[in-house]
Formats: C-alpha cells, sequence, structure tokens
C-alpha cells in the first residue's frame, strides 16, 4: 500500500479533490496534520488522534478556502512533514505541477520545500496542461495520483522522470 505508514505528518492543500482524498482517506493515527485549507481542516477537526493546524494568512477568492500570503508561508517553515498533497490546476512533463494564482503557487511552493514526499493529484483533463504560476519541477513530484483518461504515452514521460503513478 502507497500511503500505510503510521504516525505520518501531512501536509493536504485546499481543493475539492484534496478535501475528498483527506476525509476519505484520513489516518486516525496520524500525529500532525498541517492545513492552509479551512475546509479540510474542520471536516478533520473532529478526528480521534489528529492534531490539527492551520496556517494563517488571507482567504481571497469566493469559495476558495485556501489560506495565502505571508501569514500562510511562515508557519509552514516550522513544520517538517513526511508528505504533501497538492492540486492542481496543470501537470506537465517538463514544466511540472502549476496552479492558477502565483499567491497560491508560493504557498504551495514551501510546502513542498518542507514535505519528504510530494504528492499531486489531478485528474485527467490536469495532466499535460499548464496554468501560469510554478509550484514545483517534476523532478520534485514523487506520486502523481490520477484518473485512468491519462494516455499511457504521457504516463510513461512522468515514470521516466522518476514519478510513481497511482491510478484511483
Amino acid at each position: 500500500m502507497l500511503f500505510h505508514n503510521v504516525r505520518k505528518k501531512l501536509l493536504p492543500i485546499a481543493g475539492t479533490l484534496s478535501c475528498a482524498l483527506t476525509v476519505s482517506d484520513a489516518n486516525p493515527q496520524a500525529s500532525v496534520t498541517m492545513y492552509q485549507s479551512v475546509n479540510i481542516a474542520m471536516e478533520l477537526s473532529a478526528s480521534a488522534g489528529l492534531t490539527v493546524n492551520l496556517t494563517g494568512g488571507s482567504m481571497r477568492w469566493a469559495g476558495a478556502f485556501s489560506l495565502i500570503g505571508s501569514a500562510a508561508v511562515e508557519p509552514l517553515k516550522m513544520f517538517v512533514m513526511d508528505r504533501v498533497f497538492i492540486g492542481v490546476c496543470g501537470v506537465d512533463q517538463e514544466r511540472g505541477a502549476t496552479t492558477i494564482e502565483p499567491d497560491e503557487a508560493a504557498v504551495f511552493r514551501a510546502m513542498v520545500a518542507q514535505s519528504k514526499q510530494v504528492v499531486v493529484i489531478a485528474d485527467s483533463s490536469k495532466v499535460g496542461m499548464v496554468s501560469p504560476a510554478v509550484i514545483c519541477a517534476t523532478r520534485e513530484i514523487h506520486v502523481l495520483i490520477t484518473d485512468d483518461g491519462v494516455s499511457e504515452e504521457m504516463l510513461a514521460g512522468f515514470s521516466r522522470a522518476g514519478v510513481q503513478i497511482l491510478i484511483v
């Protein structure tokens, strides 16, 4: 099993897909979770065995629950996380993981810098796409979680780059 270790420090990001993954796969034995996503933190706040931490920051966009800005980035420097889950707007073999908003990308970059393992979550419509703000290079991605709509050729390129592919 890919995510079988207990007592991990996890760092999921905002987004509906990331929220669904986090809530459905929440590890009740995890010791620390760090969020920049108000909705995910609220969903898991009653989970036994979890310590739920939120970064600071601002919620800038209507309907967006992610916290951005320097108040979101600075607290991340206090933790070394075992794994970060990043929902992206695009992930490309050459450009890496990308998103639309530069301020959000800055928070994601800080998360990547503090994490031992980077897990990118992207449905098939986002694989091969590039958005304006870079989160991380392909070489920094350890696992790509996607659906079965991605071509074998595209997946092979990520595998050659050392990215483990998980089809769900």
